[in-house]
């Protein structure tokens, strides 16, 4: 359980203190096997500030990983091009919750450099990412009336699959998010098969893929931690639940589908990387 990150990493401390042990970038260059350099791209300035949620459950898995931090606020357009070159990364983590809009000035800058590395490495929408991936495909989202925040039972339809077929066949997972795909023409696309629905939760689509994987969309925000969770919770303005989440009791009952989800996921991008060197 290694994940790569400097030695004067604020978060460092946490994450040893949950056994996940943490190397310096030149010690993992002396290794026989290379680290996974896995991007994530928040799309709200908050996550820059709580990403140590999504480091943690990379340095669970035994494949090392070095996360590659893309802030689009404070860097310029020569920099984000270059970190999101394909040849930069092994696997690209788009996230934020879904409360927050990007600016348009932000998914512009964006939006055609996400396409140009579609069919290159494996990409995952967590919470907007996953409607800003599936709109990109070409299915909008829409306003709910009531944002839902709370931890949901949800389905898993594909024990086949590489990501989530581990996942329990019932497990829950946090949604914290004001919008949401049109559902109607996600299923419609579905049928066609043109995406898959792997998870539901409520009967409405939570996890879904496309391009065999390669592109795989999450709703939920399986990173969360239950103080997050009620944090959010408090806000009753926002408020839909508690469902699986109680206020009283802010227990986290999501932690095995958070450590599975990524951990396999992480695996699928190892897996994604051997057989295009394979066949180049």
């Amino acid at each position: 359980m290694t994940i790569v990150v400097p030695d004067n990493y604020h978060a460092r401390k946490t994450l040893e203190e949950n056994h996940i042990t943490c190397i310096k970038q030149e010690q993992a260059l002396r290794q026989d096997i290379r680290p996974l350099r896995i991007g994530f791209l928040p799309t709200e300035e908050q996550f820059m500030v709580e990403q140590i949620n999504l480091y943690r459950p990379l340095g669970m898995s035994i494949i090392q990983s070095l996360p590659v931090m893309i802030d689009i606020i404070r860097s310029g357009n020569e920099e984000i091009q270059e970190l999101l070159n394909a040849d930069n990364l092994d696997g690209l983590v788009i996230v934020g919750s879904g409360l927050v809009e990007p600016e348009k000035d932000f998914r512009q800058k964006l939006d055609r450099k996400i396409v140009e590395l579609r069919g290159t490495l494996p990409i995952m929408g967590l919470g907007y990412g996953a409607l800003w991936m599936t709109e990109l495909c070409g299915i909008g989202y829409q306003d709910l009336e009531i944002p839902r925040i709370g931890v949901w039972e949800v389905t898993n339809l594909a024990n086949d699959h590489p990501v989530v077929g581990e996942s329990d066949d019932l497990f829950c997972c946090p949604q914290v998010r004001r919008f949401a795909p049109w559902n109607d023409l996600l299923e419609a696309t579905a049928a066609d098969g043109k995406f898959r629905i792997l998870c539901r939760s409520e009967g409405e689509p939570l996890i879904w893929d496309t391009d065999n994987g390669q592109w795989l969309m999450h709703l939920g925000n399986p990173e969360y931690t239950s103080s997050q969770m009620l944090r959010f919770s408090s806000h009753q303005d926002h408020f839909v639940g508690p469902k699986k989440f109680d206020p009283e009791r802010p227990l986290n009952n999501w932690k095995t589908h958070r450590n599975d989800f990524f951990t396999h996921w992480l695996k699928y991008c190892y897996n994604y990387m051997n057989s295009t060197s394979q066949k180049g």
